[in-house]
């Protein structure tokens, strides 16, 4: 159990973010307040929080997806099947399968599709 210095309240250690430079390696504020804080931030901000950003991906766009697809595709590749068996397979590499959280999470046709 850890106390927020935010809202103070008393909440278990997995309700704060992992900050490896403290001494119990997690964050002083509860991930609410966090949350909280960073949403009044870009209400009273000029900037505002990019609409198509995949957290899960270190923040890469999906239009950052569509550009790496479509320079893909101009080089010869099939964005749709596995781009680094391709390579494999064109330079005579040995290919070792990829592990599942490597694979993207945009399918090229999803991304070509135009807004609804």
């Amino acid at each position: 159990m850890k106390q927020c210095y935010k809202c103070n309240e008393l909440k278990p250690l997995d309700d704060f973010g992992i900050v490896t430079k403290n001494k119990d390696s997690r964050s002083g504020w509860c991930k609410k307040c966090y949350a909280e804080y960073h949403r009044e931030w870009f209400k009273n901000s000029d900037r505002k929080p990019p609409e198509d950003l995949n957290y899960g991906l270190n923040g890469v766009t999906k239009s950052d997806y569509l550009f790496m697809y479509e320079f893909m595709e101009s080089m010869g590749y099939n964005p749709n099947e596995d781009i680094s068996k391709q390579f494999c397979d064109k330079y005579g590499l040995k290919y070792k399968k990829r592990r599942t959280k490597d694979i993207n999470r945009f399918t090229y046709e999803e991304l070509k599709k135009p807004p609804n």
